[in-house]
């Protein structure tokens, strides 16, 4: 196709000059958050993430640090899996946390409600 393969992990806003003024360059990043109801499930030892210190797994901790990645990436299109969801006077909605990244819109796609 005549463009350049970047090396994985490379920010695609320092890389915008290498795509031809008649193309549109998109960087989407993907990244699963680790809701933390599947963090040492009981009886699930594949959930056991037994490398990790508790530190390490507890949503409050990591929260600040995946906002903070998410703005330094800077992709045009982020896609989250396992995005837990809140309520609000009976309503679900996306977590308050996503006000955070500014300059995107969320949308909510295929989420169940927990019974």
């Amino acid at each position: 196709n005549g463009l350049p393969a970047l090396p994985r992990g490379t920010p695609i806003g320092d890389c915008r000059h290498l795509v031809p003024k008649s193309r549109t360059a998109v960087s989407v990043l993907s990244f699963n958050l680790l809701a933390d109801c599947y963090v040492r499930v009981e009886g699930q030892p594949w959930n056991a993430f037994a490398h990790c210190s508790d530190d390490v797994l507890n949503w409050e901790a990591r929260l600040p640090r995946i906002v903070e990645m998410l703005r330094l990436l800077a992709p045009d299109v982020i896609c989250l899996q396992e995005v837990v969801m809140e309520c609000h006077e009976e309503e679900w909605r996306l977590p308050s946390w996503m006000e955070k990244l500014e300059g995107y819109t969320a949308v909510a796609q295929g989420f169940k409600q927990k019974e």
